[in-house]
């Protein structure tokens, strides 16, 4: 299948308009339409547009865009044929992401504490020796 045509399918599904794919790209419409004709473009363009599009690069070497394609969040799932994404996987990553998160608020929470009670006892020893 063109590349362009993959671009093509993506930017229907996702109501992308063709300025607004050239303005992401950084490129001028008329550069988008003439990638729209192409059969290939380069890698750095092809992984620019699976940012955009929020889809795996290897989308654009399948056969068909509509390759049991799944939403799930902000995710975008892609299971083809060699292209088997397991979308536990990105919520238990997610999930970890947020209690790292959430340990270093705590360990921070509690070194303040820890100056506290430590300025509590200075102030304590200080009044005691009056």
């Amino acid at each position: 299948m063109k590349i362009g045509l993959v671009i093509k399918e993506l930017m229907l599904k996702q109501n992308i308009e063709v300025a607004d794919l050239a303005k992401r790209l950084g490129k001028t419409k008329q550069a988008v339409y003439d990638m729209l004709d192409k059969e290939d473009v380069n890698t750095s363009l092809l992984r620019e547009l699976a940012a955009i599009f929020n889809v795996p690069i290897t989308i654009f070497f399948d056969n068909s865009v509509n390759n049991n394609q799944s939403n799930t969040g902000n995710n975008s799932i892609v299971l083809g044929q060699n292209n088997n994404v397991d979308s536990l996987n990105l919520d238990y990553k997610e999930k970890l992401e947020s209690a790292l998160v959430e340990i270093k608020h705590l360990k921070e929470v509690i070194d303040a504490k820890d100056k506290l009670l430590q300025e509590k006892e200075r102030l304590i020893n200080v009044l005691m020796n009056k």
